[in-house]
C-alpha cells in the first residue's frame, strides 16, 4: 500500500472479513483496517501531518478529489451519480468510474508522487558551476 511513512503492520481488523461496511459506518471504533508500528519512531515521517496541518491537507484533498470526478473521473459518469446536490459526492462515487478512471484516480490519490534524489557527485558539480 503506498504510504507517506515507512511501517510494519501489526495488527489487521478480523471483523472485517465479514464486516467490511464497518469501515464506512464505524471507521474510528470497529471498522478500523490495520495498526501499524512506524519503522523509524523518532523521525522520518515522509510528510505525515497532525493537527491544523492534517484538517487543512484533507480539505484540499477533498477538493482535489471533488474536481477529479467532475473532470477527468470519467467522460461517461453521470453528475448526479457523483455529487446529487451539486456538492459532496456521493457514497460510492468511485464505483461508477470505468476502468480508465480508476486507473486515473489510482494515479492521481494513491501512488505517492515521485521524489528526485540528486546524487552528491551532482550536488557537488552544480555547486561548482
Amino acid at each position: 500500500m503506498p504510504s507517506w511513512i515507512t511501517a510494519h503492520v501489526v495488527a489487521l481488523n478480523p471483523g472485517l472479513g465479514k464486516h467490511p461496511e464497518l469501515v464506512t459506518k464505524d471507521p474510528y471504533d470497529s471498522g478500523w483496517i490495520c495498526a501499524i508500528t512506524p519503522s523509524r519512531p523518532n523521525g522520518g515521517s515522509g510528510g505525515l501531518r497532525s493537527g491544523e496541518k492534517a484538517v487543512a491537507w484533507l480539505e484540499q484533498e477533498f477538493h482535489r478529489f471533488r474536481e477529479f470526478l467532475f473532470t477527468r473521473g470519467s467522460p461517461d459518469l453521470p453528475v448526479n451519480a457523483t455529487c446529487p446536490d451539486g456538492g459532496l459526492p456521493s457514497v460510492g462515487s468511485l464505483t461508477q468510474l470505468g476502468d480508465g478512471g480508476w486507473r486515473a484516480f489510482e494515479a492521481e490519490f494513491l501512488r505517492p508522487p515521485r521524489v528526485t534524489h540528486i546524487s552528491s557527485a551532482s550536488r557537488r558539480a552544480s555547486q561548482i558551476g
